[in-house]
């Protein structure tokens, strides 16, 4: 099923990549090649690659789920601001907020980090046009978990797609796969946590992400 997908959503891609190329090479057999035209024609071949690129890497992860992640004490604080030197600053207002003493977290680093990286990508496509993003990342303990908040300031989610967000190739965003939230949910349920969408707009949506905390020192996990 999840393959059937895939293909059906390249076809759109790949036919752009024929008609473009096949617009040049008729331009070149009349001798009408114009260098300006030629350019924005690669460049739209190269955008239309890229975007294949994207959806081939997207689901390579996503099917790579489940071959058993290793579960260790992770500092999520941490793991968050390694995160968000990835994000472009320009333009973009992060806003950090982590509670005092807080316990490692049972799971992978490495899953964590793009599963994370997965809920801050959907944030900054949500902002993507607001005229002053801002993007809050927090983390506290609720319980026996710790809770990673994402809140953006975009225009939410509309009540008819908020059952959908998390469904494999489902995306609002031109050019995207449609796998970053299916994938994050995925990588954090491997290691017995959970994503959810617990505010949907109109100001914006905020996501958390939960994770067990680590066994007490002398325990097991």
């Amino acid at each position: 099923m999840l393959l059937d997908r895939l293909l059906h959503d390249m076809k759109q891609p790949l036919n752009l990549v024929r008609m473009v190329a096949q617009e040049v090479r008729r331009d070149a057999r009349r001798g009408r090649v114009e260098l300006d035209t030629l350019s924005e024609d690669l460049a739209d071949l190269v955008a239309q690659v890229d975007r294949l690129v994207g959806m081939l890497d997207g689901f390579r992860r996503f099917v790579a789920v489940g071959t058993g992640a290793t579960r260790l004490e992770v500092a999520v604080d941490d793991l968050c601001r390694a995160v968000l030197e990835r994000v472009p600053h320009a333009g973009v207002e992060l806003v950090e907020t982590y509670a005092s003493d807080l316990p490692a977290a049972a799971g992978d680093a490495s899953s964590l980090e793009q599963a994370l990286w997965e809920l801050i990508d959907n944030a900054l496509r949500a902002t993507a046009e607001v005229p002053s993003p801002r993007i809050e990342l927090s983390v506290h303990r609720r319980d026996t978990c710790l809770v990673v908040g994402v809140r953006d300031n975009g225009s939410g989610v509309p009540p008819e797609l908020r059952s959908r967000i998390f469904d494999p190739f489902f995306t609002t965003c031109p050019g995207a796969a449609g796998l970053g939230l299916p994938l994050a949910v995925a990588l954090v349920h491997e290691l017995g946590g959970t994503v959810q969408l617990v505010d949907a707009g109109p100001a914006g949506s905020l996501f958390e992400l939960t994770l067990p905390v680590a066994a007490e020192r002398g325990g097991s996990m």
